[in-house]
């Protein structure tokens, strides 16, 4: 008996089951903790408060660089939750490079840890870190990250879901002439993620019977390669100053969608009235640029703290954990789609 069955039968996802189990119930109704509760008792499950005891407590966690805002959320869960169980939390930055990968995984080992969460950006799709760990036998999550072996816990992002529901959000308030400033799809920089996001943008535009017009679509750069804001301003501009131009932009990340904002300005446009913007990561950056901007958010918080669940869970139970574990991510509706009234308004009804 695990979390995900119960989840499945209460029609959540296992990170609300254990925050309700684990007595966190800020996000979740009343009615729906208590239905969670029960269906945890009538299938006979029975919370393990104890901490794990063993020769050592430690987990490892590599991520791809301590700075990001993104990844830091991922550790604060991760950290969180290993206190509460018990554990140590060893934290290895790769620089999104494989051989650091490997290096730190490497002294994991040596250490030795009792089970490695993988959170990462690289471009690569098999993972040699990974395989070196799991030859081990030790516990391994996978966050965000399609990689191979998949003899791994993977905690995947519905990040087509996402982009469809932002791009669901711009029509709904009125939008149809709807363009992209995507992340890589093709080459060398391509990720699955990526290809998941320009897919759900695609859905919402065709379920709408709205114009998919390759002249509205454009192929920025990552957020942390240089240049990234000035060639998304310079891909925007492009588009605005064409005859006929997109109203709305759907970004890839908040670096893309501030570098539109300026691209709008400095065509005269004015955000929202004559185009909208979302973008996708959530940084801090995005709340402090005017208007403030719409963007989706990773349940990367959730995710760290379900990696360290996860593999609690494996140890107490001696099994290594595989599966998949999808999360949703989380659409936050800002001024740069929608008039400082209804903005503010939307706020104010939450």
């Amino acid at each position: 008996m695990t979390l995900r069955d119960i989840a499945r039968r209460a029609g959540v996802s296992a990170t609300t089951v254990s925050n309700v189990l684990n007595g966190r119930f800020e996000q979740v109704s009343r009615d729906m903790a208590e239905r969670i509760k029960n269906i945890a008792a009538e299938m006979g499950y029975q919370m393990r408060e104890r901490k794990v005891k063993s020769t050592s407590t430690t987990l490892g966690m590599v991520v791809p660089e301590f700075t990001s805002e993104l990844y830091g959320r991922a550790i604060k869960g991760a950290v969180a939750a290993a206190s509460r169980l018990g554990f140590q939390l060893l934290l290895a930055s790769s620089e999104s490079g494989e051989s650091a990968e490997v290096t730190a995984v490497a002294s994991f080992l040596e250490h030795p840890v009792q089970g490695i969460i993988f959170l990462s950006s690289s471009r690569y799709t098999r993972s040699e870190a990974l395989r070196l760990a799991l030859s081990r036998n030790v516990p391994c999550v996978v966050i965000n990250r399609n990689i191979l072996p998949e003899q791994a816990y993977h905690i995947l992002f519905k990040n087509e879901e996402a982009v469809y529901q932002a791009t669901k959000h711009l029509i709904q308030m009125g939008y149809r002439k709807i363009g992209t400033i995507h992340l890589p799809i093709t080459g060398n920089s391509r990720r699955d993620i990526y290809v998941q996001r320009y897919q759900g943008y695609i859905r919402a535009l065709e379920e709408h019977g709205l114009p998919v017009k390759s002249e509205w679509m454009r192929e920025g750069l990552l957020g942390d390669e240089p240049g990234a804001l000035s060639v998304a301003s310079r891909l925007a501009e492009d588009m605005f100053k064409s005859a006929d131009r997109p109203t709305a932009l759907v970004c890839g990340t908040d670096t893309i969608a501030i570098g539109a904002l300026w691209a709008a300005k400095m065509c005269g446009l004015a955000v929202p009235d004559d185009v909208a913007l979302v973008g996708f990561d959530a940084t801090i950056a995005g709340t402090f640029i005017s208007p403030p901007l719409t963007t989706i958010m990773h349940p990367t918080l959730e995710a760290g703290q379900r990696a360290v669940e996860v593999i609690a869970e494996s140890l107490w139970k001696g099994v290594m954990p595989t599966g998949i574990e999808w999360l949703p991510c989380k659409l936050i509706i800002r001024g740069s789609t929608s008039r400082y009234e209804q903005w503010s308004n939307s706020l104010a009804a939450k």
